[in-house]
C-alpha cells in the first residue's frame, strides 16, 4: 500500500517493517511524510515509488536520508 493520510495515522499507532510511499500522491505532500517518519523511527525502512527522477529530485531524497536513489 502507498502512503496516504489513513496509512500516516496507521504508520504512527503500529509501527510497521517498512513503508512504501508514493511521492506524487494528491492527497499529502510526501516529502513532509518521510520527514515525519524519520522523525517518528529514523531506522525504518522507506521504499519510494516516483517517477521524478531527475538530478534535482535525487539530491532532495539524498538530503531527506533516503539511500539506493
Amino acid at each position: 500500500p502507498l502512503m496516504d493520510r489513513k496509512q500516516w495515522d496507521f504508520s504512527g499507532k503500529y509501527h510497521p517493517d517498512a513503508i512504501f510511499v508514493d511521492i506524487k500522491k494528491a492527497e499529502m505532500n510526501n516529502y513532509r511524510v518521510i520527514a515525519g517518519i524519520r522523525e517518528r523511527d529514523p531506522f525504518i525502512p522507506i521504499i519510494v515509488i516516483t517517477a521524478l527522477t531527475g538530478a534535482d529530485d535525487k539530491k532532495r531524497y539524498e538530503k531527506m536520508g533516503l539511500q539506493n536513489v
